[in-house]
């Protein structure tokens, strides 16, 4: 069974939801088993947020696999939400926005240890779900929002949904198929070599000439004119 559930709310309301789908899920002999959270424009109360995120990784959870999807403009809880979806799983629209801070931000020389309260119990969230730990950091202590891009670098966002070509040719491999100029490339550049080394040969020969021709012409030190 896959469940899905449009996400705008991070509330009771949501967390019910989602807490009864997982139950639905175990109730079914279906082989596939998968919640997914389409994330819309999400807002959101960061706790409510840690409670979904609680069910999503209960361990009589772990066989079934949350994806997530943001659309829209995500707040630091609905990021939060987003990035504890299972790795491999977590895919945003292009124009999607990310928040990890919507307070204060922190000065450029503040540390881990100097992230308070939420702030530092999102950072460790972040980076058990294998975020890349000095992103998280300069994204919470800059504040405001950063996109897909940036998510995929920190390794929050594993895809970014764009635009595909449904008529662009299949690539092939091209096994098997004898490539038939090799021969006569390589015969051609070792003739080109045999040239250079010809030319460069010669161009020596004339350089050599010409320095005899400078020196005999050149005065001695000391000699009267």
């Amino acid at each position: 069974m896959i469940k899905e559930i449009n996400v705008t709310s991070i509330d009771d309301k949501m967390v019910a939801e989602l807490d009864s789908a997982y139950k639905a899920i175990h109730a079914s002999n279906g082989v596939d088993k998968e919640i997914h959270l389409n994330l819309i424009n999400t807002t959101g109360g960061i706790e409510k947020a840690y409670q979904a995120a609680g069910i999503m990784h209960a361990e009589a959870n772990k066989t079934i696999i949350p994806s997530t999807k943001a659309t829209g403009t995500l707040d630091t809880a609905a990021t939060l939400l987003f990035a504890v979806g299972c790795p491999g799983n977590r895919t945003a629209e292009p124009d999607a926005q990310f928040t990890l801070n919507d307070g204060q931000p922190y000065s450029k020389e503040s540390i881990t240890e100097d992230l308070e309260g939420l702030d530092a119990k999102v950072y460790n969230t972040l980076c058990s779900m294998l975020a890349i730990k000095s992103k998280v950091l300069e994204l919470i202590k800059s504040g405001g929002k950063f996109s897909a891009a940036a998510g995929k670098k920190m390794k929050i966002v594993d895809e970014i949904d764009g635009f595909k070509n449904a008529f662009a040719p299949s690539k092939s491999g091209g096994r098997g198929r004898k490539k038939t100029s090799d021969s006569k490339a390589s015969v051609e550049n070792a003739d080109l070599d045999r040239k250079g080394n010809l030319t460069t040969k010669n161009s020596a020969e004339d350089q050599n000439e010409e320095s005899k021709t400078i020196q005999s012409n050149t005065p001695l030190k000391g000699k009267r004119s």
